[in-house]
């Protein structure tokens, strides 16, 4: 019997397999757990990974070797998305705990840090400062971020010779991209194309989707220069060049729909987002997967919305949300888009439980608060669940003060108060509509209903004062008989 998954697997594993189970003890051999390791991580066989690295703890191994079984582990745990509960008893590593994938990283960075006369201990020193980088913020990322950079730039500078400069550069290209110094990016993936095509001319045995990815760096750098007809070259010539890998294709088929959807062109964004879809399932260079998929997939879903395609949209979004971990910043925002979307459809029950999501989600941040609250309050005064209503907008007015003189939001809340039979809150409330100006097409309502209010406690000065009002500043208001009719009635003993 035939199993066609194990076809699919790497070669090496099984010799590697055999020089682990066989070695005894003190002959374990650290380099094949690092190179099996790698092809786990290729594989995406996060779990196996984990595992195998729990046996290699007590193995001899150097600080460089150390650093990337460590940077390796890091890079699994975010994939991952959590800590491993199978290596929670797992020995330390420099002083860290490694239950977590910055630790890891952090653990690594002390290990070759005097090691930098050594080229793969600066490459590896770049790409753990790479993913710490985007672990944190503000000065820790600023932090991280030069040295990772100053790391890479040491190996042009003492390695001109190394094998992978053009890799070097690719990485000195990220580095600059995260620093928005896109001119230098530019210059990093120009030296990187310039490098594969000098090779390429000395050696045609050199990989088409090596000159494929250099290409599209260059695409990449130019596109965020706002060098839109040169990227578009750069990217046309990277998909032509670019004969086996899919993963390198779907990069470039997402390059090119950021620059048409940059040109305002929907329609070719979408479709060349798609064609990036068809591919994604082959991991991203340097770019989580699931990550990866969720900003396409994000993409094409607001594209989709900016025509009023929907249904389209929430499609998208919610394949989004499937690869994005509920704590996530990321996940909040994907809320809110679902939530506008369901709510653009009228399917109001749906826009509720995305706009809850959000507000109840902990990675909100204070500005999405502000949003995601008034659109959930929006929401429930459409399902007429005025309860719930009245709490979202109290919590509004709470949290943005500006609120309190938002003519829009008092008057809902009035007439939410109204119906649950909060008149002297309703009061309150719509009186200071007026009281403050504040400019509304539903004034006229506004002065119906205090009028009504004061009907309701008998109030008769203020009732004839409010309907005078109504009727000075509404000549022909049907409102103004509405009350009389009312007043009558209360006349007639017939009103409550």
């Amino acid at each position: 019997m035939k199993f066609p998954f194990l076809e699919k697997r790497d070669p090496r594993e099984k010799e590697l397999l055999l020089r682990i189970e066989q070695a005894g003890p003190g002959e374990a051999d650290i380099k094949a757990y690092i190179e099996l390791g790698y092809i786990y991580l290729v594989e995406a066989r996060y779990e196996d990974l984990l595992h195998l690295y729990a046996g290699s703890m007590d193995i001899e191994a150097t600080d460089i070797e150390r650093a990337e079984i460590l940077y390796n582990m890091g890079v699994c745990m975010i994939e991952l998305k959590s800590s491993r509960p199978a290596l929670s008893d797992a020995p330390e590593t420099s002083g860290v705990a490694m239950g977590e994938a910055a630790s890891c990283f952090v653990a690594a960075l002390e290990l070759l840090a005097p090691h930098s006369d050594e080229v793969h201990a600066l490459e590896l020193t770049a790409l753990c400062a790479l993913y710490l980088t985007d672990e944190y913020e503000g000065e820790k990322a600023e932090a991280y971020r030069e040295r990772g950079l100053r790391a890479l730039l040491l190996i042009p500078e003492n390695f001109p010779d190394f094998d992978r400069l053009h890799s070097i550069y690719h990485l000195i290209e990220r580095f600059y991209l995260l620093s928005k110094d896109y001119e230098e990016a530019l210059a990093a993936s120009l030296k990187s194309l310039e490098i594969i095509k000098a090779t390429w001319e000395r050696d045609q045995s050199v990989e088409d989707d090596e000159r494929a990815y250099s290409l599209l760096c260059v695409g990449d750098a130019s596109r965020l220069m706002k060098k839109y007809d040169e990227a578009e070259a750069y990217y046309e010539e990277a998909a032509r060049t670019c004969k086996r890998s899919k993963t390198y294709l779907s990069e470039i088929y997402a390059g090119l729909g950021h620059l048409y959807e940059e040109k305002g062109n929907i329609e070719s964004a979408i479709e060349s987002f798609l064609q990036a879809l068809d591919k994604v399932h082959y991991r991203p260079t340097l770019v989580r997967a699931t990550d990866y998929q969720s900003s396409i997939e994000y993409s094409v879903g607001m594209l989709y919305e900016s025509k009023g395609e929907s249904r389209l949209a929430i499609y998208h979004l919610k394949n989004a949300l499937d690869h994005i971990a509920p704590d996530s910043h990321d996940y909040t925002r994907l809320l809110l888009a679902i939530g506008r979307s369901y709510y653009k459809l009228n399917k109001f029950n749906s826009a509720r439980d995305a706009f809850k999501g959000a507000v109840d989600s902990k990675a909100i941040e204070p500005e999405e608060l502000v949003e995601a609250t008034y659109d959930l309050a929006i929401t429930y005064d459409h399902l007429k669940e005025h309860k719930l209503l009245i709490e979202e907008l109290e919590k509004l007015i709470d949290i943005e003060p500006k609120y309190e003189k938002d003519a829009s939001v008092l008057f809902r809340l009035g007439v939410a108060y109204m119906y649950e039979d909060k008149m002297a809150r309703a009061l309150k409330v719509l009186e200071k509509i007026l009281a403050n100006e504040l400019p509304t097409p539903k004034r006229e309502v506004v002065i119906y209903f205090i009028a009504n209010i004061h009907l309701y406690f008998d109030r008769e000065p203020l009732v004839r004062k409010y309907l005078e009002k109504l009727e000075d500043e509404y000549p022909k208001s049907p409102l103004a008989e509405e009350i009389r009719g009312y007043i009558k009635k209360r006349d007639e003993g017939k009103l409550y």
